[in-house]
């Protein structure tokens, strides 16, 4: 993180050169490698740039792969930028080629990407609906993490839709499954979640227990955005538990982090775009 937050405008300066000097396939790897960091500082108006230009570059290229996986990322980036109606069209592209093709990861893909449109849209039930065939498709994707991702974003649309004795069970299987792989990023995931459903069956000190290792989690891997996140939910966790305090104190780092990322605060809630 340290080292793309340095070399960030130069790598811009490449994508850029590269793009006048005909090097596209330069052009989208350069894109989709600075995702990570672009999504983790929640610098959401670059990403979006930067993915502009990597679909540009996957056009000229020709591969319809590419292209797909382009505009998925694309979308991802719209999406959190609070433009679901510019997003929702690159994905159903997205979706449509990758099945044309038999891309089953982008299959996978960029149904995760759906869920998290209708979730951030308040479109639960749509939002489950996609969940539920990622967690399919991730058979065919064959690989632990892929299983853990589809498990954790049903368990994340069946909290929001109250069915947290449906949620919780396979919400510890995708935790158990992050952990046994050594994902970080999927265990704090996994812990935010966990810790709203504990949150809402009224297991307060459960809750508190996983946002505050989802908070290790996250400020360890130097993502700003779900540091944000789970520091609102600390907020809201510590106030309904009577410790005032704290509350006070995790609300007012989040909100400064949200500020400083331009998030709209005022629509925080339900918003899990990824």
């Amino acid at each position: 993180m340290a080292w793309f937050a340095v070399e960030m405008p130069a790598l811009q300066a490449a994508m850029n050169q590269a793009a006048a000097a005909g090097f596209d396939q330069h052009v989208w790897r350069l894109a989709w490698a600075a995702t990570v960091f672009l999504r983790r500082s929640g610098r959401h108006t670059e990403r979006v740039a930067l993915h502009r230009i990597g679909l540009d570059a996957a056009r000229r290229a020709g591969d319809r792969a590419v292209q797909a996986t382009s505009m998925r990322l694309l979308g991802d980036g719209l999406n959190r930028l609070g433009r679901q109606g510019d997003a929702l069209p690159l994905l159903r592209t997205s979706l449509a080629e990758c099945e044309s093709i038999d891309d089953t990861r982008g299959v996978f893909q960029t149904h995760l990407s759906l869920t998290r449109l209708y979730d951030s849209l308040g479109s639960n039930a749509e939002a489950l609906a996609h969940a539920e065939r990622a967690l399919s498709a991730s058979a065919a994707v064959g690989d632990p993490l892929a299983r853990a991702d589809g498990m954790i974003h049903v368990t994340k649309q069946r909290e929001r839709l109250g069915f947290h004795d449906e949620a919780l069970p396979l919400g510890r299987r995708a935790l158990g499954l992050y952990r046994r792989i050594g994902y970080a990023e999927g265990e704090a995931d996994a812990l935010r979640s966990l810790g709203r459903i504990e949150q809402r069956l009224g297991r307060l000190e459960q809750a508190i227990v996983r946002f505050e290792r989802s908070l290790e989690l996250d400020r360890l891997l130097g993502d700003r955005f779900w540091t944000a996140h789970v520091l609102r939910d600390l907020a809201a966790a510590h106030r309904k538990a009577g410790n005032l305090g704290r509350a006070r104190t995790c609300r007012a780092e989040s909100l400064a982090m949200f500020e400083a990322m331009r998030y709209p605060v005022t629509d925080l809630i339900g918003a899990e775009a990824h």
